[in-house]
């Protein structure tokens, strides 16, 4: 098993997930799922110029947790956060 620990201080504030296919191929198979991390909707679907993409999910990345490794021939992505803080964010309590 291959593992990286990927951090960035800038990372992009979101994931973003389409289905896609080929542009210009005749595509009997399921979607592709494809995923990108980026600042807008744009800029991820640049990502991916020669696809057909139609929009799955969008999923923000801020987090001080980033790890990805990889099994085999899966890319694994894990990303999470200090649970009190974000419920104390959500009841309007302001933290440094």
């Amino acid at each position: 098993m291959a593992t990286a620990n990927i951090t960035t201080d800038q990372k992009p504030a979101f994931s973003w997930i389409f289905l896609g296919q080929p542009k210009g191929e005749e595509w009997t198979g399921q979607p592709v799922t494809l995923r990108t991390q980026a600042d807008t909707e744009e800029a991820a679907r640049d990502a991916f110029p020669s696809w057909d993409l139609t929009f799955a999910a969008k999923i923000r990345t801020a987090s001080p947790l980033n790890y990805h490794f990889m099994e085999g021939n899966y890319l694994w992505s894990l990303m999470g956060t200090d649970a009190r803080d974000s419920l104390r964010e959500m009841a309007g309590v302001r933290h440094a």
